[in-house]
């Protein structure tokens, strides 16, 4: 892979929150970059017609500061036996009710602990990866 591809896909790894920063970006009509949806307007990555899209998803100080964001180093969540599947619930959602970005949502927590008993835990290779059975 040249130099370039991996400046590209530098955060394809699999993300520790609810997957903004990793996984998805919004641009909205007039160009503005949001981390996703959820934040509606209230966060700005900058704007596609000043900047490349690239240089948003590398140099944004917002989505760097959302990237650092981990649920297994959460104090409320490390210990948690959750952590892997709920991932701290929307950090756009806490963001909404606390003006902070954090990985633990309150919300995200209760409805985990009610549906938990609907997961099936696999180990592969060492790892814990988590299945819904489920659907309601």
């Amino acid at each position: 892979m040249g130099k370039k591809e991996k400046e590209e896909y530098e955060y394809s790894k699999i993300p520790e929150n609810c997957g903004v920063g990793f996984a998805h970006l919004s641009i909205k009509s007039d160009g503005v970059v949001i981390p996703c949806l959820n934040f509606g307007d209230d966060i700005s990555l900058g704007n596609i017609r000043e900047h490349s899209l690239i240089d948003i998803w590398n140099n944004s100080p917002v989505l760097n500061t959302l990237r650092s964001l981990s649920v297994f180093k959460s104090e409320l969540c490390k210990d948690c036996e959750l952590a892997a599947v709920c991932k701290g619930g929307c950090i756009a959602e806490t963001y909404k009710g606390t003006g902070k970005f954090s990985c633990y949502n309150e919300y995200a927590c209760v409805a985990f602990e009610i549906t938990k008993d609907d997961f099936i835990y696999v180990e592969t290779d060492g790892i814990s990866s988590h299945l819904s059975v489920e659907i309601s």
